[in-house]
């Protein structure tokens, strides 16, 4: 049975790999990424336990402390869970 929070967890893992990608840059090399929000979240396969999730996070725009970035969760090369982030850097 799959936990009712699953889809919850993808979404920040996701969030928590675009925060990673931001820091990774020097400009906001010693800042905060803060998530902003969340849009056009589509659930496309079931994931469970054991399952192995990758994750891919490209940033799409950055506009001085605003940032926007296409996510995408897979699991062995089928989309689980794609996703548009907001994160806001502090």
């Amino acid at each position: 049975k799959q936990s009712r929070y699953a889809g919850v967890l993808i979404v920040e893992s996701l969030a928590q790999a675009g925060a990673i990608a931001l820091l990774k840059m020097d400009r906001f090399a010693g800042k905060t990424p803060y998530f902003g929000g969340v849009d056009k979240v589509k659930f496309r396969r079931m994931v469970r336990p054991g399952d192995v999730l990758k994750l891919e996070v490209k940033l799409v725009k950055l506009r001085d402390n605003i940032g926007s970035a296409k996510a995408l969760a897979t699991v062995d090369g089928e989309k689980a869970c794609s996703a548009d982030l907001l994160f806001l850097i502090g």
